[in-house]
């Protein structure tokens, strides 16, 4: 094992449940004893004898003959007796307990370094098996051993030794090891440890492997610092402040979000020139990340029961694909799934509100009255839109939210409608009684100047980024 690969392993059993590190150390520990018991001599001692699996004494009413060597252990020399059978037998089953038990030591190493929970559930099977198998072997040996030795005339007044009790206690730990295996959790609501940090999946995207990967992983975003990325949300469910604000720093991050405000602006549509970023706060609300990642949850479950993805946007408007998707680069596209329609688009709002959404979310049932589409969660996407609901008696110090958004299943209304929830796909009306029927997710008013972003589910969208920009 080279350096890297041992400090990969350390990494990862430092990461592990502790059942599995449990297990580990156990399995190391009861094979240095089966080892142990198998190179030693002196299993049952008689007088001045004894006897081990590997030394047989013939004893008589004068003298007792040894075999000092497994040659002669095996009476094919000096016309010493082979070993009795039930001695044959014990050894055979101490030895296949050693090798099962040396097998068991690296499929838990396996078992370790194993991040993707589908290769891990199968690893799991052959640790089960293994230790399994040492516990019976080991067990089946031990038994023999005790059942017929003092059946044997020169050991009548014999006794067991340590070594005996040794193999006894690795067959113990080997059992022990397989109810730590048992009792472990692998539920994909708990597949992840709380202390694990997930990377990404490991699957080609796309695949259903790739989508299970992520229903298993219910984690805070990669990029999240004050909730650490990568970790299961769980983790932070429980703290009493469950939402922070981060400055973003990071130039890449501050440079995507700037070019995507500067892109998606028509400064046609609007009586001054331009806007210029001045400042970029990260959202880190787990509460809130931990609703939305339920809601993608069901998006994903929904594109795997289909079997077809959902349709794009393009498809069904002349206006294309959403304009913030061509002016996003990394990080923010590679935050995002795009096969199940997830988008950045922004909400444009006053100052004021701004603190009640980075803690509460998005509600729609605090959307206008008078509204196009009904009362629901409206973004844009185009930040020019967003500008036209901040303060406009004043130029600076504005703001508006960059929000991820569910949008699934689009409806592409061309006229303003009144809905209370997206309308049914058949009937398309949202008052539809039939179960059989299925409902849009989102709904996508493409009106003249504006294309308009809708959801009537609070969980559909969670607001990620407050940009605070000044006019031009």
């Amino acid at each position: 094992m080279n350096v890297n690969a041992a400090l990969y392993f350390i990494e990862q059993f430092f990461d592990v449940q502790k059942s599995y590190r449990a297990c580990f150390l156990f399995a190391v520990l009861a094979w240095f004893l089966q080892v142990m018991a198998l190179g030693t001599y002196d299993w049952m001692r008689a007088g001045s004898s004894s006897m081990g699996l590997w030394t047989y004494c013939n004893y008589t009413a004068t003298d007792f003959k040894c075999c000092q060597t497994l040659t002669n252990f095996l009476g094919k020399q000096h016309k010493i007796p082979r070993m009795p059978t039930w001695l044959s037998a014990a050894l055979v089953f101490e030895i296949l307990g050693l090798v099962s038990s040396m097998i068991f030591v690296v499929s838990c190493i396996v078992l370790i370094c194993i991040s993707d929970p589908r290769l891990r559930k199968k690893a799991k099977v052959f640790n089960y098996i293994f230790s399994l198998a040492t516990v019976i072997f080991v067990t089946i040996g031990v038994l023999v051993y005790w059942r017929e030795y003092s059946s044997e005339t020169w050991s009548s007044e014999a006794r067991l030794s340590s070594s005996y009790g040794i193999s006894a206690t690795s067959g113990i730990i080997h059992l022990i090891c397989f109810l730590l295996l048992f009792v472990s959790s692998d539920n994909s609501v708990h597949s992840l440890d709380e202390g694990r940090r997930w990377n990404g999946p490991v699957s080609a995207p796309g695949t259903k492997e790739f989508w299970e990967e992520i229903l298993e992983h219910p984690t805070t975003p990669m990029h999240w610092t004050q909730f650490e990325g990568g970790y299961n949300v769980k983790k932070y469910l429980t703290l009493r402040d469950q939402c922070q604000t981060v400055e973003v720093t990071d130039q890449k991050e501050l440079s995507a979000i700037q070019k995507l405000v500067n892109g998606t602006w028509e400064s046609r549509f609007v009586g001054h020139g331009n806007i210029k970023v001045t400042g970029v706060e990260r959202i880190e609300n787990v509460d809130l990340w931990n609703n939305y990642i339920h809601e993608r949850a069901k998006l994903i479950r929904s594109f795997l029961n289909n079997g077809r993805p959902y349709e794009k946007l393009e498809n069904h408007s002349n206006r294309g694909s959403v304009f913030t998707a061509r002016y996003m680069d990394t990080p923010l596209t590679g935050a995002l799934y795009p096969e199940l329609n997830e988008v950045y688009l922004f909400h444009g709002t006053k100052a004021v509100f701004v603190d009640n959404i980075m803690k509460k979310g998005l509600d729609p049932r605090r959307s206008a009255d008078g509204t196009k589409m009904g009362r629901a969660n409206y973004c844009a996407e185009s930040s020019t839109k967003s500008d036209q609901y901040a303060d406009y008696k004043q130029n600076s110090g504005l703001k508006m939210i960059l929000v991820r958004m569910l949008l699934g299943w689009i409806f592409v209304a061309k006229d303003a409608q009144q809905f209370r929830m997206p309308p049914c796909s058949t009937c398309i009306t949202d008052s539809c009684k039939n179960r059989n029927h299925k409902h849009y997710d989102s709904i996508v008013a493409d009106l003249p100047d504006f294309r308009e972003f809708i959801v009537y589910d609070a969980d559909k969208c969670y607001p990620e980024y407050i940009i605070t920009y000044k006019r031009c």
